[in-house]
């Protein structure tokens, strides 16, 4: 009755270890789309899963060939689990560790995989022991083949060099969270202890049960100590905000200034100045009177510093932001985005245009015109001209002619008053019909001269429609700068001109 209920025991640890490891490997999935340390996690306890899954299975039945590909299987798991294994140690504590040894530390559990699954035409991995005829593994079922004993050594291998990364790890002298470094060197030995009593030493049911609770510790412990590692959440929630494709260079600082990440724009940014980046790396190493000289600047706070390289002169904005930790609300760390200073500038050039500009006449809008009319009014060189153009019989020639129509006689009358006042820096367009222009050293008979030369070149255009400008003015001395009183007279007299225009065309039609 005792050996049942051990049984029982002993297939329920390996259900709850395949449960549980499976939960493990989505929350790491997700996790690991901010954090890469995450996606060895979520392969490793992919495969103790299955290992758990497996087993358990292959103690339920009695068939000889079926039994056979569960134990290839589970050889497969355990091959690719040393492998995931040290994956995360490395990912872990030598993070720079680089891509073709990682890809080469595959070739021996490749090899074990393929020869695992085609051993049955082959005896240089597990064979059948051809004395049973039915199922028992007490019986010693399989004869294991010289391949089988390189598999062993190997994935033992890479198991003892990922608890020797973090042994190495844990004496490192700069390390935010030393006790959760601590803890997952301590579950990894745990588990190749275990592994090795069950392995070489004894397979009694006590060791069975001891070696499924490390699996259940083990499954658990990489994942919560990887998240509760200060540097490790402040990667995390660091790349949460600044993601690896940012188009700037990044980097995340951990609580005591010490580099954890650094973009793919960052290595090559600072690689190219010759300024180290290694982990652990310090704020002030990076930034430091040897590479950059500080600049002051009247927008400069603790969160947005000025920098200029020291050999080629440019000059970057750092904008600074703290990573919190979302449970206490702490800081856990720093993000710093760098800004080539000269790139930003254009950027908002770029910006100011098209916000100030009138995207129908590409001239200044009114926004910019209520910006800079008391500054135009203030420092323009005097005598100023103060002009005010509305056109004449808009709504006519939408009514008559369609939209798409007054939108051309709007740009026609643009183009007309640019070229008469020969600027746009200083034309806006006010309202739909109405127009405001600065012109500076320009007399009153400059400003006679003008609107003939308005009137000229509306005269000239050949238009389904009669062009037509009313235009009003007034000029600004050096010592008057009330903006209301000018603009109230130029607009008097632009209406005044208005009406002139309207008694005109009614003479002219009144004639026909």
């Amino acid at each position: 009755m005792n050996n049942i209920n051990m049984t029982d025991v002993l297939n329920f640890f390996r259900i709850l270890n395949a449960v549980t490891a499976f939960i493990i490997t989505v929350c790491s999935l997700k996790k690991s789309n901010e954090n890469p340390v995450f996606k060895p996690i979520a392969y490793l306890t992919a495969t103790l899963g299955f290992w758990n899954l497996i087993r358990f299975f292959l103690l339920q039945t009695k068939e000889l060939p079926l039994s056979f590909i569960m134990m290839r299987s589970i050889y497969t798991c355990i091959a690719f689990s040393a492998l995931f294994l040290f994956y995360y140690a490395q990912a872990y504590c030598v993070p720079n560790f680089p891509v073709l040894y990682r890809r080469l530390m595959a070739v021996i559990p490749i090899i074990t995989c393929i020869l695992s699954i085609t051993a049955n035409r082959h005896a240089f991995f597990i064979n059948l022991n051809p004395d049973l005829e039915f199922f028992s593994i007490e019986f010693k079922p399989f004869i294991r083949g010289p391949w089988f004993y390189v598999h062993v050594l190997y994935s033992y291998a890479l198991i003892f060099l990922s608890c020797t990364l973090f042994f190495i790890k844990m004496f490192s002298p700069r390390i935010k969270n030393r006790k959760a470094v601590i803890a997952i060197t301590a579950s990894l030995f745990l588990f190749v202890g275990m592994n090795i009593i069950g392995t070489f030493v004894a397979q009694t049911e006590l060791v069975l049960l001891l070696s499924l609770v490390t699996h259940f510790f083990n499954i658990n412990a990489l994942y919560f100590l990887t998240s509760w590692d200060m540097d490790q959440k402040g990667i995390y929630h660091g790349k949460k905000d600044f993601f690896q494709d940012f188009d700037q260079p990044v980097l995340i600082f951990n609580a005591k200034n010490e580099l954890l990440e650094a973009n793919t724009n960052a290595v090559q940014f600072f690689t190219a100045l010759t300024i180290p980046i290694k982990q652990y790396t310090l704020y002030s190493d990076i930034f430091c009177d040897r590479f950059f000289v500080p600049i002051q600047s009247r927008e400069q706070t603790a969160a947005a510093l000025y920098f200029q390289h020291r050999t080629t002169g440019k000059v970057f904005l750092c904008y600074q932001k703290t990573v919190l930790n979302p449970k206490n609300n702490k800081s856990i760390g720093t993000t710093v985005i760098m800004y080539d200073a000269a790139m930003l500038g254009d950027l908002i050039q770029k910006i100011e245009q098209n916000a100030f500009t009138d995207a129908l006449c590409g001239c200044l809008n009114r926004s910019c015109f209520e910006l800079r009319k008391e500054m135009i009014m203030q420092h323009a060189a005097k005598p100023c001209l103060l002009l005010v153009a509305d056109i004449d019989d808009l709504k006519k020639v939408n009514d008559t002619f369609g939209h798409n129509a007054g939108d051309e006689y709007i740009q026609t009358c643009a183009a007309l008053l640019t070229n008469a006042i020969n600027t746009s820096n200083t034309l806006f367009r006010i309202g739909g019909d109405e127009f405001v222009a600065f012109i500076s050293h320009c007399t009153e008979s400059d400003a006679e001269i003008i609107v003939k030369k308005i009137e000229t070149l509306c005269a000239q255009q050949k238009k389904p429609w009669p062009v037509s400008i009313s235009v009003g003015f007034s000029v600004i001395e050096r010592a008057d700068a009330d903006f209301t009183l000018h603009f109230t007279q130029a607009d008097s007299d632009m209406y005044a001109h208005k009406q002139k225009h309207k008694q005109r065309s009614a003479s002219q039609e009144g004639g026909k």
